[in-house]
């Protein structure tokens, strides 16, 4: 032991003192996570929500506080939205107007399946998602509100979603055009299975269902979409 060390007070850990330091860090986030199950509060390591919040805001000024606001929302995202084979591509901050009196604050978060909305309220952490599919998008559209400010609509068959005080600017742009690739990967997409559907060889048809089972498993083929398209194979031949 070295001269300072013995000054200090100081000495090497055993293997065995540092197994039971790391069981008594493993016990006390446990009791951390229980807890925080108990009071509906969401725990995240300094190293995770360094993840999160270049992922769900970016990073640089004013990134840290906006994290801090919707963290939560990202965490309930996380765990109970994301579906296990979806994947997240992009999010921007955005005020939903909902109806004319409600105007709900969150994230507004594509994945490579859906367009989500998510956000979490109150002191009691209300959450609230919507979902919106990319098969029924005509499409989204940025529009001025004032000088500075930016509108997004997004248009549903006849109905038209609008969203407000979209931050941060930086990622608005790359997040419009990630959600026009997606409606035109899902339109292309549905195209391409319905002509092969159409023509497909008696010999086929069991290879054919199957295919058909996992684009609707996938999402890629709604309910009716796939009963419609099953008929088709099933009357051929």
């Amino acid at each position: 032991m070295s001269f300072f060390k013995k000054l200090l007070g100081t000495h090497e850990k055993t293997p065995e003192q540092i197994e039971k330091e790391r069981q008594k860090q493993e016990e006390l986030r446990q009791v951390k996570e229980e807890l925080a199950v108990k009071l509906g509060v969401n725990v995240i390591e300094k190293e995770d929500k360094k993840i999160l919040q270049e992922k769900y805001i970016g990073t640089g000024f004013g990134k840290s506080s906006l994290f801090s606001l919707y963290k939560d929302s990202i965490v309930y995202f996380e765990k109970y939205v994301l579906r296990s084979n979806e994947k997240f591509l992009l999010s921007i901050i955005a005020e939903y107007d909902k109806t004319v009196d409600r105007e709900i604050k969150g994230l507004l978060i594509a994945t490579d399946q859906r367009l989500v909305f998510v956000s979490s309220r109150g002191r009691n952490k209300q959450f609230f998602y919507e979902e919106f599919d990319y098969r029924s998008m005509n499409g989204i559209t940025q529009a001025k509100d004032g000088l500075f400010e930016n509108e997004l609509y997004i248009d549903l068959g006849i109905s038209r979603k609008k969203f407000d005080n979209l931050m941060p600017f930086e990622r608005l742009r790359d997040f419009i055009n990630i959600v026009m690739n997606q409606i035109h990967m899902v339109r292309d997409t549905l195209r391409t299975t319905t002509v092969s559907f159409s023509t497909v060889a008696v010999s086929d048809k069991y290879a054919a269902l199957e295919k058909l089972g996992k684009l609707k498993e996938q999402g890629i083929l709604t309910e009716e979409e796939f009963e419609k398209e099953k008929k088709k194979i099933l009357n051929q031949g």
